[in-house]
């Protein structure tokens, strides 16, 4: 019985901070995006001459949204937006930001 108190209660925290923890992860997820898109537009210079870094955003963008798809979540920030019938939100990940771009062989 300990434990099966110990889950609901890890559960619930999970359920709390994926919620609304500096937006919920759903805002994360959206905000990691926004940046990219900043930096694609602001500084593309940037972004060719340090290709990974779109990855990063990538692993991020892959890590939270499978965060976000296996803790289902019935209250937190942001899950109102996640109902809009034009799917804008949280952002979809931009293709073709750096084109042609491969990681180093080691």
């Amino acid at each position: 019985m300990r434990l099966f108190k110990l889950n609901r209660t890890v559960i619930a925290n999970t359920r709390r901070i994926l919620g609304w923890t500096a937006g919920g992860v759903h805002k994360r997820i959206d905000e990691n995006i926004e940046l990219l898109e900043l930096l694609r537009d602001r500084a593309p210079d940037f972004l060719e001459t340090h290709p990974w870094v779109v990855g990063w955003f990538e692993s991020h963008d892959e890590f939270l949204r499978q965060l976000a798809n296996a803790v289902p979540l019935e209250e937190g920030f942001f899950l109102h937006l996640l109902t809009r019938p034009d799917g804008t939100f949280p952002r979809a990940f931009p293709s073709g930001i750096v084109k042609g771009y491969t990681e180093p062989s080691q």
